[in-house]
């Protein structure tokens, strides 16, 4: 799970052993998504779902970030309330 947070217009995230930034300027578009995964062991099955804080940036990177779905949602709320002209949610 990578580590996320954001302060003075900046998000922060892990992105293996370095921490990387983001402004919040540079975002077009950003959304959750949550993916269902499945594991198997010998003996049991487990469903569970995993979260993504999905950032678009203005050189048409895409960032996926994973959380919790509490951080990722207290995140999308921060973001907006930065930048508004971020548009929140996904765009086909």
């Amino acid at each position: 799970m990578k580590f996320i947070k954001m302060e003075n217009g900046k998000i922060w995230y892990k992105k293996m052993l370095s921490e990387k930034e983001v402004l919040t300027d540079d975002i077009v578009n950003c959304y959750k998504r949550v993916e269902e995964a499945t594991a198997t062991t010998c003996c049991s099955r487990s469903d569970f779902s995993m979260a993504f804080l999905m950032l678009v940036l203005k050189n048409q990177e895409v960032l996926k970030l994973e959380a919790t779905v509490e951080v990722v949602d207290s995140t999308l709320q921060k973001i907006k309330d930065a930048n508004p002209k971020v548009i929140i949610g996904y765009k086909k």
